[in-house]
């Protein structure tokens, strides 16, 4: 296992008892809103774009929030996960159908599933390519990937270039490096991988910083990426995106 899978690994199992619960009732911070946000958007894109029927996974599950929603759309719903402590959480939500294992290197056939969602996961990811193309492999010809990554266009960071700058120089995020990427990027991610792209969201506005430094509370953060209209979302802080794989030989399909 690579090293910095070997990291994220044990920040994951350090940290899944707050993963337990953090999608019930009302966010208490923005982190938490952006999450409950990218969970909801995301199953809003399994409904109009998914089969509708089959089985599904979702990669770096968590929890087992995603799971658990996908079997109440009628999936025979599976997740994977590289913390051994995330995936006990996550079977108490779906017994039998978690497993523990490097999302890179997925231990289904081709094909397998008519849905793979991907949610926080790919920017944990020396490869991004490699690692989209592993969700595109085990999903069927017809079938549905969602994925999401952090924003590198985000609002925020545009009017806040100093804070950026700070935050670049002095990196905190947990010992392990956290990719960005854009609409654009992520686009090319997908398409590269043999799908093609049907839905694309940003959300998240916040938090917003001056010299890096916060000025707005939790509670006032929510309350303003609530009342955002819905075409500023493609500055948000998070990119949803769906892709769909073709049945055509250009996919890579047989």
């Amino acid at each position: 296992m690579q090293q910095q899978v070997r990291v994220v690994q044990g920040d994951y199992d350090r940290r899944s008892p707050g993963w337990d619960s953090l999608y019930d009732g009302q966010p208490a911070t923005l982190h938490d809103h952006v999450l409950q946000e990218r969970l909801r958007l995301a199953l809003a894109m399994v409904q109009q774009y998914g089969p509708g029927e089959g089985r599904s996974l979702d990669v770096g599950c968590g929890a087992g929030q995603l799971v658990a929603a996908s079997a109440g759309l009628g999936y025979r719903s599976y997740g994977v996960d590289v913390s051994v402590a995330q995936t006990r959480w996550a079977s108490r939500r779906a017994p039998g159908r978690i497993s523990q294992a490097d999302g890179t290197m997925l231990p289904w056939a081709d094909a397998a599933f008519a849905v793979v969602t991907g949610l926080g996961y790919l920017e944990y990811l020396p490869n991004l390519a490699a690692g989209v193309a592993e969700l595109a492999r085990v999903v069927a010809p017809g079938g549905l990937v969602v994925v999401s990554m952090p924003n590198l266009l985000r609002l925020p960071y545009l009017a806040d270039p100093v804070g950026v700058l700070r935050g670049r120089r002095n990196p905190q995020h947990r010992g392990y490096p956290r990719r960005y990427t854009t609409r654009g990027g992520l686009r090319a991610l997908l398409t590269q991988a043999g799908l093609r792209p049907v839905s694309a969201v940003g959300h998240g506005l916040g938090p917003f910083t001056l010299g890096g430094r916060r000025v707005l509370s939790e509670r006032q953060a929510i309350a303003l990426d609530r009342s955002v209209p819905a075409w500023l979302g493609r500055f948000g802080a998070d990119l949803v995106m769906a892709g769909v794989r073709p049945h055509d030989a250009r996919s890579g399909t047989q």
